[in-house]
């Protein structure tokens, strides 16, 4: 009798641990297309601290990073899709980590997605402040009108 108590228990102990495994959101596939709405944008972006080292070096580039934004708009991982120089993976990393974005939506409510952000690390010896440019929002499709 004991013993079946007991099964009975660590039974319903692994079922009760895997109904909340399946609770928490899965994370998409980075490589799968996603079609919704409208797409993550950063709201409260952070500007990527530009390497003191790369300043010195007179170095510019350029780095992708594909991430994963969540339902609230938080960042939640980051990969390195493409990057010129390594001395400036990092930077973008932190500054991307720190960003608020508006979420993914799709069928009117927000997802978990994946979008990519390019940011160009530039810097002239004439700037007082290396020039780091985040992604900048779509185009806008305002049709130009036609002056005569």
């Amino acid at each position: 009798m004991k013993l079946k108590i007991v099964l009975f228990f660590i039974l319903f102990s692994f079922l009760a641990i895997n109904a909340q495994e399946k609770k928490k959101e899965e994370i998409p596939d980075p490589k799968t297309f996603v079609a919704v709405e409208t797409e993550p944008k950063p709201i409260q972006p952070v500007k990527p601290v530009f390497p003191e080292e790369a300043v010195k070096k007179g170095l510019t580039g350029k780095v992708i990073l594909r991430v994963l934004v969540d339902k609230d708009g938080a960042v939640k991982r980051t990969q390195t899709i493409m990057s010129s120089n390594k001395i400036f993976e990092q930077p973008a990393i932190d500054a991307i980590m720190k960003t608020k974005f508006s979420p993914a939506i799709q069928n009117g409510k927000p997802i978990m997605c994946w979008v990519n952000i390019p940011y160009l690390f530039n810097h002239t010896a004439n700037q007082k402040e290396a020039n780091v440019k985040p992604a900048q929002s779509a185009p806008s499709k305002t049709k130009k009108k036609n002056s005569k």
